[in-house]
């Protein structure tokens, strides 16, 4: 039972790798889903933390040390994990699937930079909801276009997006239980 529920699941994650990839090798769709996955590369999240500090001292400043650690623990869990799992990438195993850009590491599972985004649209969630559609539709198509460009499953972006989430809200809910607790 456990066995045929695990090839379900994978024959639906190859599936619809296929029916993603199925798009790509169009110029303008081939650059624009590369320079979604770009966007989420981690030097990036630098200058979005100093120009949001300049924007607002003091609300960047919280912003920007949270979402730090955050990442830390992020990219610790996100690296154990894909230790354990050593699932390899699409552009590997699938016939017909190559990789688009350059993967950054042997694993899949979970996506770290959709886990990246994810975080970073959930901090902009809680600090500065009137514009966090924007990125909550950035991060959406961060995963997307992982997927597209053959280095995730399915099922590794939603695991990076739940990992990004989770890792910013266990990081700010230590921070105001440490800095906003009557107790201390």
């Amino acid at each position: 039972m456990i066995k045929s529920v695990k090839s379900s699941f994978i024959s639906l994650d190859v599936k619809i790798c296929r029916s993603i990839y199925q798009y790509s090798e169009k110029y303008y769709v081939d650059r624009l889903m590369y320079y979604f996955s770009k966007s989420a590369d981690g030097v990036w999240y630098f200058f979005l933390g100093l120009f949001i500090v300049l924007y607002n001292f003091k609300i960047g400043t919280k912003f920007s040390l949270i979402v730090l650690i955050a990442f830390v623990l992020e990219i610790a869990l996100q690296k154990l994990i894909k230790l354990f799992v050593k699932r390899e990438r699409p552009g590997w195993v699938i016939d017909g699937i190559s990789f688009l850009i350059n993967p950054p590491d042997k694993f899949s599972f979970p996506s770290g930079h959709t886990a990246g985004a994810f975080l970073i649209s959930t901090a902009f969630v809680f600090f500065f909801p009137e514009i966090s559609p924007l990125f909550i539709f950035w991060a959406f198509f961060v995963g997307i276009s992982r997927i597209y460009n053959g280095v995730h499953y399915p099922s590794d972006v939603l695991a990076g997006a739940f990992l990004g989430v989770f890792s910013f809200y266990t990081i700010l809910k230590i921070y105001l239980l440490l800095f906003l607790s009557p107790f201390i």
